[in-house]
């Protein structure tokens, strides 16, 4: 069997965490019944969790960055496209029968809704990631590889096609 590293170990790791902390921010939104609305800190967690995206950087080269920002910014649509299906159902089905509720009743739309809107979510994020990455990397002195968004993505795509060859038939 093929060993990480302990840098893409902690960074896979590190994703998980960002996934599951968007999740549990988004939470409340996710189960909110419409009335009362959604509170005012509900809110700002639902809008601050994309945000989260630049603590993977720290562990991450450019390349395993790239694959984990295509992760991260899958999941923040699939949490946006949950919450606003929530929020044009009435009754509200997050209230009456949970996050499982939403994705058992509509799980389809939410696939086919976030296919389509995630290239502009990783779009977004990407800057986002960018920006505060090599921000957090500066400030604790790790090196950055300045390459740009093509020599990003040429990369990210010969270690995928190569791990695909690799990998025994």
């Amino acid at each position: 069997s093929r060993q990480f590293p302990i840098h893409c170990s902690l960074f896979w790791l590190t994703v998980t965490a960002v996934v599951a902390s968007q999740f549990a921010l988004c939470h409340e939104a996710l189960i909110c019944r419409g009335w009362p609305p959604l509170s005012e800190a509900g809110l700002c967690k639902m809008w601050a969790s994309p945000f989260l995206i630049w603590a993977p950087a720290v562990f991450g080269t450019r390349v395993t960055r790239f694959w984990g920002l295509v992760v991260m910014s899958f999941t923040t649509t699939i949490f946006f496209t949950m919450i606003s299906i929530n929020g044009m159902i009435r009754p509200s089905i997050g209230h009456l029968a949970g996050v499982s509720g939403i994705l058992q009743h509509h799980f389809w739309e939410i696939l086919f809704t976030s296919i389509f809107w995630s290239p502009l979510t990783f779009v977004i994020l990407y800057f986002v990631e960018r920006v505060f990455g090599d921000t957090w990397r500066a400030i604790f002195a790790l090196p950055t590889e300045i390459i740009s968004f093509s020599d990003t993505w040429r990369s990210a795509w010969k270690v995928r096609v190569r791990g695909l060859a690799d990998t025994p038939r």
